[in-house]
């Protein structure tokens, strides 16, 4: 009877779908704000042989409050997203894809 149980309990348990948590930013969001945030820093490091922690801060902030975000919540969504390998790893992918694309448009 337990054997039963406890099988019934883990086929209920896995084929749950796991929704993205309230105040965690969702895949296509955190793509995004990964891109900016990616972008901004290039560009910060091209342009001066040093950056400082405080012009870091300010890129950040830039690109968390055109996403309408802050640190906190990426920090908290950054870390739920870490402990998903696969879903992580999709949304590197994807923001990775969307740098690349956005530098083949910047050649052009």
């Amino acid at each position: 009877m337990k054997k039963i149980f406890l099988t019934g309990f883990i086929l209920v348990l896995f084929s749950c779908k796991k929704e993205t948590p309230s105040k965690i930013l969702a895949r296509d969001q955190m793509k995004e704000v990964l891109v900016d945030l990616f972008i901004c820093k290039e560009v910060a490091l091209l342009s001066k042989a040093e950056n400082s922690s405080r012009e870091d801060q300010l890129i950040e902030e830039e690109v968390f409050k055109k996403h309408h975000t802050n640190k906190e919540q990426f920090e908290k969504s950054h870390k739920y997203y870490l402990k998903n390998n696969e879903s992580y790893l999709d949304i590197l992918i994807k923001a990775q894809n969307r740098v690349k694309e956005l530098q083949s448009q910047h050649k052009n």
